[in-house]
């Protein structure tokens, strides 16, 4: 039975993927009366949160912070990530002031 199991799941698995690059390949256009500009910040170091949204909130811009939970808090020899409280933060941020929704 396990084996059937894995089989069904590999299977999903890579439909899922195959699915998912072709959307992903799909463009949609967004009319716009001025030009976007996308910040994001990935894996979110704690800078991010002191410096980055500090920065973008100065000038009232937007960013997206990419932010994996498994990660949270870790030290690494060059930065450290954001913590539980900084998420938070960041969140308790973006929900004070959002951008219109540009999407019909």
């Amino acid at each position: 039975m396990p084996d059937i199991f894995n089989t069904v799941t590999n299977i999903a698995d890579r439909l899922n993927n195959r699915l998912i690059w072709q959307f992903a390949r799909t463009r949609r256009p967004i009319p716009t009366e001025r030009p976007i500009v996308s910040f994001t910040f990935d894996d979110v170091p704690d800078t991010a949160l002191t410096n980055g949204a500090a920065i973008l909130e100065k000038y009232g811009v937007h960013g997206t912070f990419y932010i994996a939970g498994g990660l949270e808090g870790r030290i690494e020899p060059d930065r450290r990530l954001i913590s539980a409280d900084g998420c938070r933060e960041l969140f308790s941020a973006g929900t004070r002031s959002r951008l219109p929704y540009v999407f019909p």
